[in-house]
């Protein structure tokens, strides 16, 4: 809400410039832009809810969920190095869909044989093709199954645990947690900059206090449940 609330007081300030310099022009997109902003905020609550209603029921719903999310992701991330229809990203493509079959078979002892099997596969692309493909290519292909992929396929194996229907819900107050402390700590107390040329606004005060809430809310957590 903090985050729309943002983009509502910023597009309010551009539409009112387009009114003072439009006239009835610049009316007319002041009533549309609002009518985005409704949409959006409308989207985001429903994908919100849906969200929780599938992390919530679990089993196949979950699982089938978390494979397509994680696809889609695998392939907005290959976009970006432009390797999302090449061999390199049609190898990404059915390692990931191999790795779900594992967690749904509960195979997870032949993941580490599954990713030596997928870097030799990309390797033998680099060298068969050279210089077709750059190593960063090959880097991001296979790492990217691990990032998009191996890393939320944790959402259905957390919930499909004895007490998955509790501890699953601790992945999401963590994140959010981490994120709100991060942000509220580094605007009331940051001063040294963490990494100003990756990303100049974050502050080693405001990841210790993301650190610091994001555990606090992990033992609160623990307490209650």
């Amino acid at each position: 809400m903090r985050i729309s609330g943002i983009v509502m007081c910023e597009d309010t300030d551009s539409q009112h410039q387009d009114m003072e310099s439009g006239g009835f022009l610049g009316g007319f997109g002041q009533q549309r832009g609002g009518s985005r902003n409704v949409w959006k905020t409308s989207d985001k609550r429903h994908y919100f809810g849906c969200s929780c209603s599938f992390v919530g029921r679990g089993g196949v719903l979950l699982y089938v969920t978390a494979g397509m999310i994680s696809l889609v992701g695998l392939f907005e991330l290959y976009r970006v190095m432009k390797i999302e229809k090449n061999p390199l990203g049609i190898v990404g493509y059915v390692t990931a869909v191999a790795y779900y079959g594992l967690v749904w078979y509960e195979g997870q002892e032949y993941v580490i044989l599954m990713a030596i099997a997928a870097l030799m596969v990309l390797m033998g692309i680099y060298v068969f093709t050279f210089p077709r493909y750059r190593t960063e290519e090959v880097t991001v292909a296979f790492f990217g199954v691990f990032y998009a992929a191996v890393m939320l396929s944790y959402l259905y194996q957390v919930r499909a645990m004895a007490d998955g229907i509790y501890l699953v819900w601790l992945i999401f107050f963590s994140s959010w947690g981490c994120d709100t402390c991060a942000y509220c700590a580094g605007m009331m107390f940051g001063k040294h900059k963490l990494v100003p040329v990756l990303s100049p606004k974050k502050t080693v005060e405001g990841a210790i206090g993301g650190v610091c809430g994001a555990a606090l809310l992990g033992y609160l957590f623990a307490c209650i449940y």
